[in-house]
């Protein structure tokens, strides 16, 4: 293998390139932590008008003080409303997709095909059993966020005559 400075820098340009893959490919787990952050948010704001205190607040979501007293120091802001069932089953689905597709780069690696045990699954067959089973509920998660989505809609459209 040469170490030539067009290698080094065409093995850092590709190893950028897989990191950057798999910082989109697992985009939808930002989203659904800032979904969970932002309900912590809310619950700690209507907590924290009901009389509780900041100490309290804090014990109960398992975060620090600190970041109890930062949300509620943004309390000028109103919460961002809650994403609806059918928002909140695509981001699923779009988790699991990504799922699926970083269990692909597992199978891309050179896994042995043989247990190592009596007690152990064969990684090879164990991964593709683990990307079928990302794959299935992908597809779903797909069918049940459309299904939500056309009743919301024809609930909306029953409404609107």
């Amino acid at each position: 293998m040469s170490n030539s400075p067009a290698d080094v820098v065409a093995a850092a340009v590709q190893r950028l390139q897989a990191a950057s893959a798999q910082r989109e490919a697992l985009a939808p787990l930002r989203r659904a932590i800032s979904d969970v952050d932002e309900e912590a948010r809310t619950a700690a704001l209507a907590a924290s008008a009901a009389g509780l205190s900041e100490r309290a607040i804090a014990a109960q979501l398992g975060v620090t003080q600190p970041t109890v007293h930062s949300w509620l120091d943004e309390r000028r802001s109103a919460p961002v409303p809650a994403r609806t069932v059918a928002a909140q089953t695509w981001t699923l689905h779009h988790l699991a997709t990504a799922l699926a597709s970083q269990v692909a780069r597992l199978r891309g690696h050179d896994l042995p095909g043989q247990a190592p045990s009596g007690e152990h699954v064969a990684p090879r067959s164990a991964a593709s059993h683990a990307y079928k089973g990302a794959v299935d509920v992908a597809g779903t998660l797909a069918n049940l966020a459309a299904a939500l989505d056309y009743a919301t809609r024809t609930t909306h459209l029953r409404r609107d005559r």
